[in-house]
């Protein structure tokens, strides 16, 4: 567990200051990244940003300390330094911790306060052996877990095998919500014309009988209809959860077991999806939409966690 002591003097402290930047996924990355600088350092490190409550949901799935105490026991007029890391997605997360120490090499005994989404390649992520065993260690469905992630996760996904038992799972993951909203190029839509006649033409080629098709959305209302009006028998997570057993992070948590259970998954272009894929160690088929709005296979371990971001 990443950690920090409030009782020990703050000497070449990293500060992740805007903890959580974004939605929940991308809090997974970030913690990811401060878990792998943890153990290649012997920095100190305080994850939170001060407008933040640890009662919020990264620091109840990975089980982080309370930040705004720690933060309280900053000297008087501590100075401290921010910088932007993973700027560059095509450099490896050591190029980062490189950076790291150049700091505190010119500046010992400060405070760095570092920002970004630690969202690099995944191919850099793999070829790295201690940033691929913090995942396999904290992030990864394991029977040892290590964080209350893994556990939910591992709970829910143990569910959804028993209740889909010989039957061929098929996740997709349609987010649209702020993705209509937003024009920048990172955040398009899935080709759903084209993801259900790709999949149509899957089932019958294989042969798959009854299969179950599993959509993790925020727009469930719109999925229901659209599906339905292609012919499609769908789930959701509100159609497997009671109603009043449901909430936010039920939906989530469930949709993210889901995906990364399916033998074929459809991802977005989300870093919710990605982290699904990274995770799934049961699909035998990935699909996504590349720039060219192509839906292509696609290798979870080889892989921008984002099409349209900086180097594409």
């Amino acid at each position: 567990m990443v950690s920090s002591s409030a009782n020990s003097p703050f000497q070449n402290t990293v500060w992740f200051s805007s903890f959580p930047n974004g939605r929940f996924s991308n809090s997974v990355f970030q913690y990811w990244f401060a878990t792998y600088l943890q153990k290649q350092t012997e920095h100190q490190l305080i994850i939170g940003s001060p407008q933040r409550s640890s009662n919020e949901l990264p620091w109840t799935m990975f089980d982080l300390p309370d930040h705004q105490q720690i933060i309280s026991t900053l000297p008087v007029g501590q100075v401290v330094t921010k910088i932007l890391l993973a700027d560059d997605r095509t450099s490896p997360p050591a190029s980062d911790l490189k950076k790291i120490a150049d700091f505190f090499h010119a500046n010992p005994g400060s405070v760095l306060a570092v920002d970004g989404f630690f969202q690099y390649d995944t191919g850099l992520m793999s070829r790295d052996p201690a940033y691929l065993a913090v995942f396999n260690e904290y992030l990864a469905p394991s029977a040892q877990c290590k964080t209350s992630f893994q556990r939910i996760i591992g709970q829910y996904q143990q569910q959804v095998l028993q209740l889909f038992k010989d039957k061929y799972l098929a996740a997709i993951h349609v987010r649209r919500g702020d993705y209509l909203r937003e024009s920048d190029d990172i955040f398009f839509t899935l080709d759903l014309d084209q993801v259900v006649t790709q999949l149509k033409a899957f089932i019958s080629r294989d042969h798959i009988q009854d299969p179950v098709i599993y959509v993790a959305t925020d727009d469930p209302d719109f999925c229901q209809q659209y599906f339905t009006d292609k012919g499609l028998n769908i789930n959701m997570s509100r159609n497997l959860v009671d109603a009043e057993k449901r909430n936010d992070v039920s939906d989530l948590m469930l949709d993210i077991a889901v995906l990364a259970s399916a033998q074929l998954l459809v991802a977005s272009n989300s870093s919710l999806s990605l982290l699904a894929a990274l995770m799934n160690q049961r699909a035998r088929l990935f699909w996504r939409q590349n720039k060219e709005a192509q839906l292509v296979s696609f290798d979870p371990w080889n892989t921008p966690i984002l099409y349209g971001i900086s180097n594409n």
